[in-house]
């Protein structure tokens, strides 16, 4: 397990949460257009989904989870804590996704559990990927819509 400070375990663990959002966005067709993070704040940036494509409007709302589904992955294989505990830590680092998935789930055709699923499956697929990327994103601060397609 790799050894950090806090104030890198930190930084690592939010680059990884706005990459497992960019991720999941590439899986499901919506392309990512930046990601960036400051201190202890990021965002990544996409285009709007095609509300017509029932796919890609649930494949955004799983979007929503990429965030914390990273997040605790991160937490998993850096920390060293186990899966509830890795998943209630990110869920705290995650509530401003949540609050906005909530307020848009209604225009999804599946469930809350499938989407986040959705959402896990791209993660665990692509972690080594998505590990490498949250290290040149804590490195140097943005990553541009490229580095995702």
């Amino acid at each position: 397990m790799a050894k950090y400070t806090d104030e890198e375990a930190a930084t690592l663990a939010l680059a990884a949460h706005e990459v497992g959002h960019a991720m999941v966005c590439r899986e499901y067709g919506l392309k990512v257009l930046g990601v960036w993070i400051r201190s202890d704040a990021g965002q990544m940036d996409h285009a709007d989904p095609d509300m017509t494509n029932q796919a890609q409007v649930d494949g955004a709302l799983a979007v929503f989870f990429g965030g914390l589904e990273a997040g605790a992955m991160w937490a998993q294989r850096n920390v060293g804590m186990w899966r509830g505990e890795a998943m209630r830590w990110s869920k705290k680092c995650s509530e401003s996704d949540l609050g906005h998935y909530a307020k848009l789930r209604r225009q999804g055709s599946l469930s809350q559990a499938k989407h986040q699923d959705m959402a896990r499956r791209v993660i665990r697929g692509n972690w080594g990927r998505i590990d490498r990327l949250a290290k040149k994103l804590a490195a140097d601060g943005q990553l541009s819509g490229r580095h995702f397609t």
